[in-house]
């Protein structure tokens, strides 16, 4: 049955809820209600039979403090997008449209960020697709970051991966990307029709049962106060790249993370040299905080990881170095064969971070070694294969200390770690994309960058679907989430008699011996 999409206006907010729960209309979590003239109203979806019921009451009672629009045929409107792909080929995301020329940068802005994710999100009902706020609000603005969980349908039991975007505030693109992403996922498979990426197409079929076999969670913006400084920074008369990288108290978010926090205990101390690794001072564009997690926007990506256990892959995207690249774990390291080689056992002696000696961080070569490099293997080659901008170098695979430098307390290096800390943990690879380029004041080029990024991230999910992942480690005695507990057996079956035993092996082996005969 057609979802369609309609409008609700009422008096006041408690009114709209109101509405929505008598007629079991189904509203966004996050959705916003706007304001005009004394009233509110917001985007609903519901059946025909419900929109009609309510619009009938409406009309009925006029002076009830209502009113319903007409409704959307979401099926149609996405066909109309789908053939307007056609004609835009190389672009992300249908409901682009290039912004006025006084818009600095061509980015959007934090709020706009969580409008187009609810737009994009909002193309299908709640059992594919859920948009929710983190947990914990920013330490200026008080943004809770918005999110998706996507799904054909959502299940706990099928591997997840975890997308994230705007860690550092001043890196911009990758957000404008991610709030976009659902949108093109969700009308290629409703409508049927095919995902064009520049040069690259991608069959509706193999989308439709990539969805089938994984869920993706996607937080398009992990820090907005960094992006809203970045932007206002980009109106000043001579803009500082470094602003908004870190969040509203000055802390690098992508080096807050637990792992390896005591870093002197750990790195060699010619590591240090660089501040790349970590910063351990307030002036560094690295500074990494007071504490481990001491951020917001860091405890809210450890809280997505211990709530959703079928996390498998976390993708952080970045947008800083010259050319693209894929990294994969480790970054503290190079990776090594020796299983004796695990940063745990290395506290005190000051071993790792340097290359070409003895250390080198464990990777099991199989499945892990495997895994790891295959999936940034695909990821660049969809990212090369839309060829809509020629850079000096094309995407590539690296693993990570050997890609660009070092990394202590990172978020890719913290997912892959936590099952080696603690056996209860699982196992989640960990993979970091720097895009190339972090802002740009021309549209074409942001266009272009846009439709690299998000055919890399569809070919890393598609890649994704093809592997054979472990079951999530849960707690004991929690059954399987959308799985029956099995009931525990009360006493084991007797055994029969002996003597009982014995006679019908005889007339088995008589029997037998008949047939042989």
């Amino acid at each position: 049955m057609n979802t369609l999409q309609i409008t609700l206006g009422a008096r006041s907010d408690d009114d709209l809820r109101a509405l929505v729960e008598r007629f079991g209309f189904y509203v966004h979590e996050h959705a916003f209600s706007r304001r005009s003239k004394g009233r509110v109203s917001v985007e609903a979806f519901g059946t025909p039979e419900q929109i009609e019921v309510a619009r009938q009451v409406s009309r009925e009672s006029a002076r009830g403090g209502f009113s319903v629009s007409k409704p959307v045929d979401i099926g149609a409107q996405m066909a109309r997008l789908a053939r307007r792909r056609t004609a835009l080929p190389d672009r992300i995301a249908d409901n682009l449209r290039e912004p006025s020329r006084d818009k600095p940068g061509w980015h959007d802005a934090y709020e706009q960020i969580e409008r187009n994710l609810l737009a994009n999100a909002g193309l299908v009902g709640p059992e594919w697709s859920r948009v929710f706020h983190l947990d914990m609000p920013t330490h200026g603005k008080g943004y809770k970051p918005i999110a998706v969980h996507m799904g054909t349908p959502i299940d706990s039991s099928k591997p997840t991966a975890l997308i994230l975007g705007g860690v550092h505030g001043n890196e911009l693109i990758p957000p404008d990307v991610l709030c976009r992403l659902p949108g093109d996922i969700w009308n290629s498979i409703k409508v049927g029709s095919d995902l064009r990426f520049g040069r690259l197409t991608i069959s509706a079929g193999d989308l439709r049962t990539m969805m089938k076999k994984i869920n993706v969670i996607i937080v398009p913006c992990v820090n907005p106060d960094g992006r809203t400084a970045a932007l206002a920074n980009l109106t000043a008369p001579k803009p500082d790249w470094a602003v908004g990288r870190k969040n509203a108290r000055q802390v690098d978010v992508n080096r807050n993370f637990d792992m390896l926090w005591d870093a002197k205990s750990y790195f060699h101390p010619d590591v240090f040299k660089s501040d790349n690794v970590i910063g351990f001072t307030p002036d560094k564009n690295t500074f990494r905080g007071p504490s481990a997690a001491s951020e917001n926007e860091t405890r809210n990506i450890v809280n997505l990881l211990d709530r959703n256990p079928s996390i498998r892959c976390l993708l952080d995207i970045h947008a800083g170095t010259g050319s693209p690249v894929v990294l994969y774990n480790w970054g503290i390291d190079q990776n090594g064969t020796d299983p004796a080689n695990r940063f745990p056992s290395a506290k005190g002696r000051r071993v790792i971070g340097l290359p070409g000696d003895a250390y080198r961080e464990f990777v099991r070569a199989k499945p892990d070694g495997e895994d790891l490099k295959g999936l940034a293997e695909t990821m660049s080659q969809f990212g090369n294969a839309t060829k809509t901008v020629q850079w000096p170098s094309p995407w590539r695979p690296a693993q990570s200390f050997e890609g660009i430098y070092p990394t202590c307390a990172s978020s890719d290096d913290y997912a892959y770690g936590r099952h080696v800390v603690s056996s209860q943990k699982p196992k989640v690879y960990g993979f970091t994309a720097e895009i190339g380029t972090f802002q740009s004041s021309n549209w074409e080029h942001v266009t272009n960058r846009w439709t690299e990024v998000a055919a890399a991230v569809v070919g890393f999910l598609l890649k994704m679907s093809t592997i054979r992942w472990a079951a999530p480690i849960r707690n004991a005695g929690t059954p399987a989430a959308g799985r029956p507990a099995r009931k525990r057996a009360t006493a084991k079956k007797k055994a029969p008699p002996k003597a009982k035993v014995k006679r019908k092996a005889k007339k088995k082996s008589r029997s037998r011996g008949t047939q042989a005969a």
